[in-house]
């Protein structure tokens, strides 16, 4: 009778987990920016509250002195920074530090043992076709999809989303090509490893439909992001020959249909040019970090006062984007710096059970704040615990199959 209600138990807890990481998820790609178009901040501290709550219930029950050192290290560098840099400015800019104030309440959770049931591979193939079904409706110019995107994703400046849309890259809810190629990337790793953990093609299918919307994303990362794609599909060939040949089929099957009954996307991609991708003064490492970048401001300041960061006082003469070493270090110093990736660092390595994919998430994600810093995206606050339940399920599952 006890180990009845220990199982009963058991599958409760399954449920309320699962429930609990599919809302992260849902929310997390889905909760609007705007509101006919009109940005709207009210709706992102909406999806803070929620974030907060959820958060909450998977608090470590016995914190460890490095989760309290880094939490206090980012939230009292920031603190006292702010306090120190209105010597030098009195305008603030504290609608970023809800960002700083979650980040750092991730490196609390104990997510490691968290286990959820099969329903979570159904909601996750849901939320992947939601943004195939955008990003392809952006691709085929569908007017209602477009529409609606421009209505409740526009983000960061007014001119970004329409910028995106016009140009056919498929950044789906995430307005800019940067963070939509992280995001398809991510996607297209999970279908993957779905794939090899369930041996469905459905997963090897969806794989490949994001990878197609990568590469009509056309940036650095993208490229980026693209290579290591094949790479992955390489490795997945070499072990599993009947894979390559449900691949080659989908692939021709495409080739079909772009060729003979649609070629206006090949006409399009007539016109990717990645030389004229890696050598823009527009975006890259080359936009970012040249003479003329944005950035050039904010990293003279940076050489001539190392020890007077700013904390959360604004200047508009400085830049506070495209790339989270400058941002953190601008804000707070080598102490911000560090709290920030060694307390991410330990996250996934805490948490994640598969150590090389551990090092392998660490190595994008830090490779990806030399451009933009992704660590203070809302999105991407709420994908990481989804990102790590979901994995150490995918590999619970591969082992037991």
């Amino acid at each position: 009778m006890k180990e009845k209600l220990n199982l009963v138990k058991g599958t409760s807890f399954k449920r309320l987990n699962t429930l609990t990481f599919v809302v992260l998820l849902f929310i997390g790609v889905f909760s609007p920016t705007s509101a006919g178009g009109v940005m709207n901040s009210f709706l992102t501290f909406i999806a803070f509250g929620f974030l907060f709550i959820i958060l909450s219930i998977f608090v470590k029950k016995r914190l460890t002195k490095s989760n309290v050192i880094l939490f206090l290290l980012i939230n009292g560098s920031l603190i006292f920074f702010t306090l120190s840099g209105t010597l030098i400015l009195s305008t603030y800019s504290f609608g970023i530090y809800p960002n700083f104030l979650f980040l750092s309440c991730l490196f609390l959770l104990d997510l490691k043992n968290i286990q959820v049931n099969k329903s979570i591979n159904f909601f996750f193939l849901i939320c992947s076709y939601l943004i195939i079904t955008l990003g392809f409706g952006i691709i085929f110019r569908v007017i209602p999809i477009l529409n609606f995107i421009l209505d409740h994703y526009t983000a960061g400046y007014d001119a970004l989303l329409p910028n995106m849309l016009s140009g056919l890259k498929p950044v789906a809810t995430f307005a800019t090509h940067s963070i939509a190629a992280l995001f398809l990337f991510i996607f297209f790793y999970l279908n993957i490893k779905a794939y090899k953990s369930f041996k469905k093609n459905i997963y090897l299918l969806t794989a490949v439909l994001f990878l197609l919307l990568l590469l009509f994303i056309r940036s650095n990362s993208a490229l980026v992001f693209i290579s290591f794609s094949f790479l992955i599909l390489f490795k997945l060939f070499v072990s599993n020959k009947s894979s390559l040949i449900y691949f080659a089929l989908l692939v021709i099957l495409i080739i079909i249909y772009f060729g003979f009954i649609d070629d206006s996307v090949i006409l399009f991609l007539k016109n990717f040019d990645i030389s004229s991708i890696l050598s823009s003064d527009k975006n890259g490492l080359q936009g970012r970090y040249s003479s003329a970048s944005p950035l050039q401001v904010t990293m003279d300041y940076i050489l001539s006062n190392p020890f007077s960061p700013l904390g959360l006082t604004y200047s508009d003469k400085l830049y506070y984007s495209d790339s989270g070493f400058i941002l953190y270090f601008l804000r707070g110093s080598i102490f911000l710096m560090f709290g920030i990736y060694f307390g991410f660092i330990l996250l996934i390595k805490n948490n994640l059970c598969n150590n090389r994919e551990a090092y392998f998430f660490i190595f994008i994600t830090l490779l990806f704040e030399i451009g933009y810093p992704v660590l203070l995206y809302i999105r991407f606050i709420y994908f990481i615990p989804f990102y790590i339940v979901y994995s150490n399920h995918l590999d619970t599952s591969s082992n037991e199959s």
